[in-house]
């Protein structure tokens, strides 16, 4: 028993880590297209997915509570820090108070995308208050999560989506995000049985097959569905093939991660700081940018580019996570 739940903790550090590199090669213009429809496809539900999978049912009160600390005060912190370089145009008589307010009410707001008025200031961060909302949804029927339970939180997930979709009604409050993503959770909780107690130390290779077959079935749903974003509520031509393709893309992760997880504290530090890489990987990728073109100023994007400005950045991640995690785990979540 102890093995086993020792392999639990490690497959699942190893997808974080694979999800959490994904969501730094998906962002600011490292992926070439194909390649950033491909990892939109499933890096998201894969994070919702892990959360359903890691879900215990608990109360409203306490939900709130817990992800007061885990989710929303490690939000506000992320996005404080990244409005700093604003806040740094004073010093340069560019600074506006105009503009500070059109960035504090995008974080109020939880906004992940530009929006009329209002500045995002850590877009990646959406998905912090998405997965609060989401966790809430869950909270809210916890004494009963029996599987029609499960199936009636989908339908309704799904059909407020396509209601908010015809009817073009954009909630800048990321309510729903969390409603598009709603049925990752579901299925996630409800694979729990599947993915946590199935012991694959004798079938690496059924596993091997199914994570190729998964994810080879996930580019075909890609290549049919297009572009999809949950921070912007874009599920492609079909909410089902968005539906299909994240989980099949998760389900290779899970797959790929269980059969060659990663011992060591490299990849549980990694783990542990998925909210501070969330929420600061951007601003990274653009100090790493800006230092690869003063040195390299020939350089110019391409896919080997975008691949090794992703490891640096996440190899740099490292040393800080480590920091934090001694001196703020309050930013971490008081994770340890």
């Amino acid at each position: 028993m102890e093995e086993t739940a020792n392999k639990y903790y490690t497959w699942i550090d190893t997808a974080k880590c694979i999800g959490i590199f994904l969501v730094i090669y998906g962002h600011g213009g490292l992926a070439i297209p194909p390649i950033k429809e491909l990892i939109y496809t499933f890096h998201m539900p894969l994070f919702f997915m892990l959360s359903g999978l890691l879900y215990h049912p608990i109360s409203l009160k306490q939900t709130l509570k817990k992800d007061w600390h885990t989710l929303i005060i490690p939000y506000f912190l992320l996005n404080l820090l990244c409005l700093l370089p604003f806040l740094f145009n004073i010093f340069k008589n560019t600074f506006t108070f105009e503009g500070l307010f059109q960035r504090l009410g995008a974080i109020v707001l939880g906004l992940g995308y530009e929006h009329g008025f209002w500045i995002p200031v850590s877009t990646p961060c959406w998905f912090l208050i998405s997965l609060f909302f989401a966790r809430i949804i869950f909270a809210i029927f916890y004494k009963n999560l029996s599987n029609k339970t499960i199936l009636m939180i989908c339908l309704i997930s799904i059909a407020s989506t396509l209601f908010l979709h015809y009817q073009d009604i954009d909630l800048l409050i990321p309510i729903d995000s969390a409603l598009l993503a709603m049925p990752f959770l579901c299925i996630g909780y409800k694979m729990k049985p599947i993915l946590l107690k199935y012991d694959i130390t004798r079938n690496k290779c059924i596993m091997f097959c199914i994570t190729v077959l998964s994810f080879l079935l996930m580019c075909f749903v890609c290549y049919f569905n297009g572009m999809v974003d949950i921070n912007k509520c874009i599920y492609g031509k079909s909410i089902i093939s968005f539906y299909l393709g994240g989980t099949l893309g998760a389900l290779s992760i899970y797959a790929l991660s269980k059969c060659f997880y990663i011992r060591g504290g490299y990849c549980h530090t990694l783990a542990i700081g998925t909210l501070l890489i969330i929420g600061l990987n951007l601003l990274m990728i653009e100090c790493i940018k800006k230092v690869c073109f003063i040195i390299f100023p020939q350089i110019e994007m391409s896919f080997l580019t975008g691949l090794f400005i992703a490891v640096v950045c996440l190899l740099l991640f490292y040393p800080i996570i480590l920091m934090v995690r001694r001196y703020f785990p309050i930013i971490l979540g008081g994770r340890k």
